[in-house]
């Protein structure tokens, strides 16, 4: 039996992007997560990983509506792999890249944007 589940917490890197496929819409944005620890001669040392992440139907669209570039969020979803051969050089590429099932808002309530809403505004506009 195999097992796929990531959890990321961090922050998005850029402002999300929606696009329509089909009948439905899929949003790309990329997290960023960091690590800090102190090595052996006590010099702080931080490691930032930046992981891209698709969501798609309506979390993925209101991750668009609520969230902006530096938005604290927790993504749980599908490590996947994506391969293509690269046009111009006929080159075999791949990325991984998170299929995003559930979220988190974290942090602040900002819709992104910088102003406020209630938790009543949120949780309306919210289907799930």
């Amino acid at each position: 039996m195999s097992y796929n589940l990531v959890v990321l917490k961090g922050n998005l890197t850029r402002d999300p992007e929606l696009r329509e496929v089909g009948e439905t819409t899929v949003t790309k944005f990329n997290v960023a997560t960091n690590e800090t620890w102190t090595d052996k001669t006590g010099e702080k040392r931080e490691d930032v990983c930046f992981t891209d992440v698709e969501a798609w139907g309506r979390r993925g669209e209101v991750i668009h509506e609520y969230l902006a570039k530096g938005s604290p969020i927790l993504v749980e979803g599908q490590l996947r792999l994506d391969r293509w051969e690269d046009e111009e050089s006929g080159q075999k590429r791949s990325r991984h890249f998170i299929r995003m099932e559930d979220f988190d808002f974290c942090g602040d309530k900002s819709n992104g944007n910088g102003s406020e809403d209630s938790d009543d505004d949120i949780e309306e506009n919210v289907p799930f």
